[in-house]
């Protein structure tokens, strides 16, 4: 599997299944949102950092951020053409998706 097609897997296993500790929110799009101010926010606040982006598809694409921290805190970001970040859920007790052969 590419790792294109990994993040997309990820994004869309944590787009579709809430886990515990994880919150859906509503598509959340501040219009004073900037993609870098949020991510130095997260950064600031929970010590996310960047740890999986995608281009989505489309006429206008955008890109997904997931970030993480040591702690395991998350946000999922969706980052549109405009550069304006939106929410798309938020959580902690992220974990690493196994892989087809990975023993746990």
């Amino acid at each position: 599997m590419t790792k294109s097609r990994l993040v997309r897997a990820a994004l869309a296993v944590l787009l579709a299944t809430p886990a515990a500790g994880q919150t859906m929110l509503p598509v959340n799009c501040a219009t004073a949102s900037r993609a870098e101010d949020e991510i130095a926010h997260l950064n600031r606040i929970y010590g996310e950092v960047p740890a999986y982006t995608a281009i989505t598809d489309g006429d206008e694409p955008s890109i997904m951020v997931l970030m993480a921290s040591p702690s395991g805190t998350f946000s999922l970001l969706l980052i549109l053409p405009s550069g304006r970040a939106c929410y798309l859920a938020t959580g902690e007790e992220i974990q690493p998706w196994p892989m087809p052969g990975d023993r746990g």
